[in-house]
């Protein structure tokens, strides 16, 4: 999620590209780029908003990015000290 750390306030919108297996958020496969990016630069697209969260932890659990785009999943693990 680089892109979001770059874009998170700034309201620039995003174009996500489904690369593997699974792509909720994505509408636009690796055979579809062509056409996307052509679609875009002719201004036929729409805009679906999204919404970012931020995780506020006590420890540095994810470095300096703690946003997620629509949803965050935490799995339980053992912390040895």
């Amino acid at each position: 999620m680089d892109t979001l750390t770059l874009v998170q306030d700034s309201n620039i919108p995003v174009m996500g590209i489904n690369l593997g297996r699974l792509g909720f958020l994505t509408g636009v496969g690796t055979e579809d780029i062509s056409g996307a990016l052509e679609a875009l630069m002719k201004g036929h697209y729409t805009i679906d908003k999204r919404s970012l969260l931020r995780l506020e932890s006590n420890r540095n659990l994810f470095g300096g990015v703690n946003y997620a785009l629509n949803e965050l999943t935490i799995h339980k693990r053992t912390v040895r000290v």
